[in-house]
């Protein structure tokens, strides 16, 4: 069974300030973990979230198993995404 994906505004205001590429890359890979999202992420130490990686971007994730979504929380470059949480 696959996830339903949404995006949150945050997440979606940064993904629209991204070149091209990268909005294609980020985009293909979310899509991707839908029908399977548990080996693509890696669950954030002390929290609730789950992080995917893309390149130099990490994407924060929360997943809700019992609705099967997955929530797009934001998303950056690695050096500056892990200050916001």
């Amino acid at each position: 069974m696959t996830y339903s994906i949404t995006w949150s505004p945050k997440a979606q205001n940064r993904l629209r300030k991204l070149d091209n590429k990268t909005i294609i890359r980020i985009v293909k890979k979310v899509k991707q973990i839908r029908h399977d999202p548990k080996p693509y992420m890696r669950r954030l130490s002390g929290e609730k979230f789950y992080r995917l990686r893309i390149g130099h971007c990490r994407v924060i994730i929360k997943v809700i198993t019992e609705n099967k979504e997955i929530r797009i929380l934001s998303l950056g470059h690695r050096k500056n995404i892990y200050k916001e949480m």
